[in-house]
């Protein structure tokens, strides 16, 4: 279980047992804390994804807002798009240490297409994981499914997708790009 769903569940629990919120909401803190350390743990070995930045570039070029909603802190965002040189692309992010919802809610996408002044029917969200899925189809936002390179254990699969109501599926950032109406050749020039 990804670990949002754990601490729904462990929340819902405590209260169910009568923990005072206090009590919740210092253990609440005590796992956010764990899970940041975690997180800059894995920020040496942060890696972007192949093509990457070639699709970013294309779609700033023309003139696109990107926009990242991620259940990572904003510290760790940041930090491994910076290491991944893909920072400059993302004009807008929104992560689990923002006000408001985070995903998989689907009120933390809309927080983050108001901001981008971008109206939902003409938004786009990519994801690769279940709870992306979730979080677009409950804002009503078009959503395509994006495999893990190479398919990761207990991943998503393209029936796992397709289950979850992905309008497409794509198995590189490459082939999102084609499906986007870039070729791999206009993508690929280099700037």
């Amino acid at each position: 279980e990804p670990i949002a769903r754990i601490l729904d569940a462990a929340r819902s629990e405590l209260t169910a047992a009568g923990i005072p919120d206090g009590s919740i909401f210092r253990m609440e803190a005590e796992v956010q804390k764990t899970i940041d350390a975690i997180e800059l743990e894995a920020l040496p070995r942060t890696v972007p994804r192949p093509g990457a930045a070639r699709l970013l570039r294309t779609l700033t070029d023309k003139g696109y807002r990107v926009g990242l909603l991620t259940r990572s802190s904003e510290v760790y965002c940041r930090a491994a798009l910076q290491k991944t040189e893909l920072l400059p692309y993302f004009g807008y992010l929104r992560t689990r240490s923002a006000e408001g919802p985070a995903k998989p809610s689907p009120e933390a996408l809309l927080l983050l297409l108001k901001e981008m002044e971008v109206p939902r029917d003409r938004a786009l969200f990519v994801g690769d994981h279940q709870m992306d899925a979730e979080c677009a189809i409950g804002a009503r936002v078009l959503f395509y499914g994006l495999l893990d390179e190479p398919l990761v254990e207990g991943g998503m699969s393209l029936e796992k997708f397709q289950n979850a109501g992905a309008s497409a599926v794509a198995h590189s950032l490459d082939e999102l790009g084609e499906m986007l109406g870039f070729p791999r050749a206009a993508a690929a020039i280099p700037h």
